[in-house]
């Protein structure tokens, strides 16, 4: 059996999987709702860190 490139083990090959299988099923069972959640709370991170800049 030949033996796989490193980056098939690695487990940032793992995390992109997960990530993409979370997306997959936040869009199939609630239409993005989660995803865009998530996203609008990222936004309100991003503008307070700035602030404290």
């Amino acid at each position: 059996m030949p033996r796989l490139p490193d980056m098939l083990r690695s487990p940032s090959l793992w995390i992109a999987l997960l990530i993409a299988a979370a997306l997959a099923a936040d869009w199939h069972y609630h239409g993005w709702a989660n995803s865009l959640y998530i996203a609008r709370k990222g936004m309100e991170l991003i503008e307070y860190l700035a602030f404290w800049r």
